[in-house]
């Protein structure tokens, strides 16, 4: 799980540098950093599960507010932002963001079943 660990902190990193030029970057910095910087130290061994349920509640919230846009850029045939209107294209970030979010979702879980799963063990020694 070390390996994983670092490679989703790679990932986690890569993303949030990849986030200079996007609207609203300064959260999405954050989100994505405080992200990388959780698998760090679960690869180190040390899980903060504060951090990654609040990270994981943050995400959740947010994603539930997106979900109209997302509804909406189905609906509207799922446009890609080459050929899409203005509106589209908006759509289409907000969905890029909806997936970024699930993406910090499902490694917060991964964090967290992980601890779990260490406890266990160490608790059977």
């Amino acid at each position: 799980m070390k390996i994983t660990n670092i490679i989703l902190a790679i990932v986690f990193i890569a993303f949030a540098v990849l986030q200079y030029n996007d609207p609203d970057p300064y959260i999405w910095l954050f989100v994505y950093g405080v992200t990388a910087l959780l698998c760090i130290n679960s690869a180190l061994g040390k899980t903060f599960r504060l951090a990654n349920i609040l990270l994981i509640v943050f995400s959740v919230v947010w994603m539930v507010l997106l979900v109209p846009q997302l509804v909406e850029w189905i609906v509207g045939g799922m446009p890609a932002s080459s050929n899409a209107s203005d509106r589209a294209v908006v759509q289409l970030e907000l969905v890029r963001e909806f997936f970024g979010l699930l993406m910090v979702i499902l490694t917060m879980l991964l964090q967290l079943r992980n601890a779990k799963s260490a406890e266990i063990s160490f608790n059977n020694n």
